[in-house]
Order: structure tokens, then C-alpha cells, then sequence
């Protein structure tokens, strides 16, 4: 138990690594309380037919996490994955075929600004699992998995909180971002985390043109790019 309480080297303030080891410390009652949440059984990743992703909203995060949504895909291939996100944000997901429903059921990147009804509709798609994909802090993922009566919780461990967690992901740290959520995926998956970190996009015809308008309007030639 000692072995995994929260590094020092993982917070920039004292007082938040104090808390986390506190939380570790209560993670028995934090443990019980999810349980009275959502009280059905955690089940294997193989089993999951339904699964919603969360995280930081900003298109930064987004990205940065395109880089293993296909890899996602493939290792889980029985999932449905639904992303949710903001209008604004939703833009960068579509086209995307790892996931299969963008939900932009958020009316800001403040973590969580609902639409109304957004809840209501969430809790109706009865997701098997929710991956908390946000490496600094996963309290608000996990506080809206205990809203939906979500069983199975994907979160980084190394900050705390590990009695909220179903699943625990103990990243390699420090490292860039996109490759906490690499770490994530080739544990659920059981995939070498050894593919490329580079953003996946998919424009559409619309998108290309408006791009190719933009960049004249900008005085570049097409030979530029």
C-alpha cells in the first residue's frame, strides 16, 4: 500500500500531494461510497459494450488524444465509444471512426457546464465503463461517473483518489500528455504503447475547401504548403 501512495514529484504544490495521500489514506470509505453510487460489480474491459470518454475540453486535449483513439478501437473492438465535448470541440472528433457518437452536451470547456437534459440523456445511454482521461486532476470525471451510475472507472492513480477507481492507470511520469492517455489505452488494451503521437484528423471536402480559401486569403501559394 505504501508503494502506491502519491510521489511528491507528481504535484507542483505541497498542499495538493498532501490531500491525494489523505485521500489514499480514506480510500476505504471512498471505496464504500462509490459502491452505494453505483453498486454494480466492475467488470473486465472485454466485457464493456458501451463506453464514454471525458476529459479537459480545451482542442489541445482533444488532440492530443486522437493520437490513441484508433488504437482504442482496435484493441476493444466490441466497444461503442461516445466522446463528450462542447459544441466548439465537437468539430475535431467527427470523421473520426474509432468513435462512435461525439456528444457535444456541454456548454463550455468548464468541467461540467451542462446543456439541459444533458445528464438525463447521458444516464439513459447506460455506459458499461468511463475513461477519465484528464492526467492532473480526475475528480470531476470520476464525480460524473458516480452521477450516471457508471460501474467501471478509467482513471491516472498516481494522484490520489484510487478508492473512486475501478481501473487504475499508473502512467509513466513524467511524460508528455498524449502519452499518459497512450499509457491508458495499451493497459485496457494490452497493446505496446509504442505508436506515433501525432494528432489524427479527418476533414471533409468542406473542410479542405475552406482550408484552401483560408490559406490564398493568407497570400501563400498552394506550392507553400
Amino acid at each position: 500500500m505504501i508503494m502506491n501512495l502519491p510521489q511528491r514529484k507528481s504535484f507542483e504544490k505541497r498542499s495538493n500531494h498532501q490531500l491525494a495521500v489523505l485521500s489514499e489514506m480514506l480510500s476505504p470509505f471512498l471505496r464504500f461510497g462509490a459502491w452505494l453510487m453505483s453498486p454494480k460489480k466492475a467488470t473486465s474491459p472485454v466485457c464493456w459494450r458501451r463506453v464514454l470518454i471525458a476529459g479537459e475540453m480545451h482542442i489541445g486535449d482533444l488532440l492530443y488524444r486522437t493520437c490513441s483513439l484508433t488504437q482504442l478501437k482496435q484493441g476493444l473492438p466490441q466497444c461503442e465509444f461516445y466522446y463528450l465535448t462542447t459544441d466548439y470541440e465537437a468539430d475535431i472528433l467527427y470523421g473520426n471512426t474509432a468513435i462512435r457518437e461525439v456528444l457535444p452536451r456541454l456548454k463550455s470547456d468548464r468541467r461540467y457546464d451542462f446543456k439541459n437534459g444533458a445528464l438525463k440523456h447521458l444516464r439513459d445511454l447506460e455506459f458499461d465503463a468511463l475513461l477519465c482521461t484528464c492526467a492532473r486532476r480526475a475528480w470531476p470525471e470520476l464525480a460524473l461517473a458516480m452521477k450516471l451510475r457508471i460501474p467501471n472507472r478509467v482513471a491516472y492513480a498516481h494522484r490520489g483518489l484510487s478508492g473512486l477507481i475501478t481501473h487504475p492507470v499508473y502512467p509513466h511520469h513524467p511524460a508528455p500528455f498524449p502519452a499518459y492517455f497512450r499509457d491508458m489505452v495499451s493497459i485496457l488494451t494490452g497493446q505496446s504503447p509504442e505508436w506515433p503521437l501525432r494528432p489524427a484528423v479527418y476533414p471533409d471536402l468542406e473542410d479542405c475547401e475552406a482550408a484552401e480559401k483560408l490559406w490564398h486569403e493568407f497570400g501563400y501559394k498552394s506550392s507553400e504548403k
